[in-house]
């Protein structure tokens, strides 16, 4: 009786694989063709306020506390590509591996917002690696389309079920981004809740001049530290770095098309001062990195006055970390866009939410 249970558990299987692989040679993307996500389900969120989760720690030894409960603002965050080790054009969100490097995420990227937000990060089925580095620059867009898709409809749902007029942060990095960037105009731009934007941070993404003079007039890109309504971004690099990728192949969102970056003016947020000069920047104002983490649900210490940057090419540049913390082949710190400037953005995204409530009064 066990071996044809069995046996009927693995033609139960093989059928299912059979009809999944069907829906795939008709739609080209099986993740888009199987799965609707449900957002009022609550574990199709990787973060919410209510809930204990990864987006609530704090580094360790420090007197930084979560204090969403209390929070005056929400942050809307999009986490980027942790689809590495496979040829899914998208995610299914079951992809062991893809959940693993997502949920780290939270931990060291959404987690900064817990001192003055609540946090909000949702799931959705992002374009896989091996896409975005593929020349095939059709499929890449599809891919892309098909993951914003789920952004929209987690937004649309925030906004009827969790905003409440509040105030707003909206933030990514890398591919969330590039979704970031999508959501700004189409929800904010001279609409209603413009009103309600303290600031976007585009972290590990380029933002254009071409961007700003064609999508954004009341979005503006911001110069100063406690500046609201306006756009921040940086991508980090080490000095004479290699990234090609970033520098000509990366794509970026613009008015209902895409292109690639390569030959466009790129704009730059200093973490450190918080405005887009070329002068360096030293290194005592640099409040703390944190270490990138993966385990024992726990962040590192701070490590303060770490590096001086200045902006080169629409890059920020730092000078080589102390030690190996921050291992970066090729001088390419994309992955530690957050962890480098853990407290410079905690500290920043409070002091913008103070300015916007008094300007608001």
């Amino acid at each position: 009786m066990g071996k044809n249970k069995k046996l009927k558990a693995n033609v139960f299987k093989m059928v299912n694989h059979i009809r999944l692989g069907l829906i795939l040679a008709v739609t080209g993307n099986l993740q888009v063709a199987a799965q609707v996500i449900d957002y009022s389900i609550q574990k199709n969120w990787l973060a919410l306020p209510q809930v204990k989760d990864l987006a609530d720690v704090v580094p360790v030894n420090t007197n930084l506390k979560d204090q969403q409960y209390a929070a005056l603002a929400d942050v809307f965050f999009i986490h980027p590509t942790t689809l590495y080790k496979t040829r899914h054009r998208n995610d299914n969100l079951r992809i062991p591996s893809s959940r693993r490097i997502t949920k780290a995420v939270v931990m060291n990227q959404a987690s900064i917002f817990n001192g003055s937000c609540r946090v909000y990060v949702p799931k959705y089925r992002q374009s896989g690696l091996s896409v975005q580095l593929a020349k095939d620059s059709m499929e890449k867009l599809k891919s892309l389309d098909s993951a914003y898709s789920d952004i929209k409809e987690a937004f649309i749902f925030y906004l009827n079920n969790h905003n409440e007029g509040r105030p707003m942060v909206i933030a990514g990095h890398s591919q969330g981004s590039y979704h970031a960037v999508r959501l700004l105009y189409e929800f904010f731009e001279g609409k209603p809740l413009m009103s309600q934007l303290v600031v976007a941070y585009i972290g590990g993404h380029a933002i254009t001049q071409l961007q700003m003079d064609s999508m954004f007039s009341s979005i503006t890109y911001s110069s100063k530290p406690k500046q609201t309504g306006c756009i921040v971004s940086w991508q980090t690099l080490g000095e004479n770095a290699k990234a090609d990728y970033f520098t000509k192949d990366n794509w970026i969102y613009i008015k209902g098309t895409n292109r690639r970056v390569e030959g466009l003016s790129r704009l730059c947020t200093n973490p450190l001062s918080w405005d887009t000069a070329t002068t360096m920047v030293p290194a005592s104002f640099h409040l703390g990195s944190i270490k990138m983490t993966s385990s024992k649900k726990t962040l590192k210490k701070v490590l303060p006055n770490y590096f001086q940057t200045h902006i080169e090419n629409g890059f920020v540049i730092i000078n080589q970390p102390k030690g190996m913390m921050f291992n970066a082949p090729l001088k390419n710190y994309h992955i530690y866009d957050y962890n480098l400037f853990y407290l410079n953005i905690r500290q920043n995204v409070s002091e913008r939410i103070e300015a916007f409530i008094t300007k608001s009064k």
